[in-house]
């Protein structure tokens, strides 16, 4: 299940040195976010294909060359993934995988500013800084269920230099059946 958390390489590699930003006062606490995670249907242990697709891209100033060749580096993380979810990951439900979320940024603070979960619906927002003004807004939403789950992530990336740059990722999840 951990494939719908895929963040690649180009978000990955804004880390930056640096000390740890304050905390954001809008931001949820780690007791709010555990609260909604419980409200999502856990998933069924089992084999599942994880589906991650490239949908959108823009990077200020790249020619389109350019932004081919970033997409066919980013296709190296896009595609399809199996992985066995064990009895034990699957009554952990989603904590392990949202908790990883917030630290698999690579140096970046991040914290949720929204995290809404009803029913099989998912809204979340978080905000990660880096330092030297590199920061990333990513949204997420879509659909989590026993057997499968359906998310959009949409990232607004700042980057000194650069500019803003923006990727939006389509993660599917999908129960095949038994680990083999």
């Amino acid at each position: 299940m951990r494939g719908w958390v895929i963040v690649p390489a180009l978000a990955l590699g804004l880390a930056a040195c640096g000390s740890e930003p304050e905390q954001p006062e809008n931001s949820m606490t780690e007791e709010e976010v555990a609260a909604e995670i419980s409200e999502l249907p856990k998933p069924l242990p089992g084999l599942y294909r994880n589906t991650t697709t490239l949908v959108d891209m823009t990077v200020p100033g790249a020619t389109e060359a350019d932004l081919v060749r970033i997409r066919e580096e980013a296709k190296i993380q896009e595609g399809d993934k199996e992985r066995c979810l064990t009895a034990e990951e699957a009554e952990k439900g989603y904590q392990d995988i949202v908790s990883g979320l917030a630290e698999a940024q690579r140096g970046m603070s991040c914290n949720f500013s929204k995290f809404a979960a009803e029913g099989s619906q998912l809204d979340a927002a978080l905000a990660c800084d880096a330092g030297f003004g590199t920061s990333a807004n990513i949204a997420i939403a879509g659909t989590v269920a026993e057997e499968s789950s359906d998310m959009t992530m949409d990232m607004k990336l700042g980057i000194p230099v650069v500019g803003d740059m923006s990727m939006k990722l389509n993660i599917k999840s999908e129960r095949l059946g038994d680990c083999p």
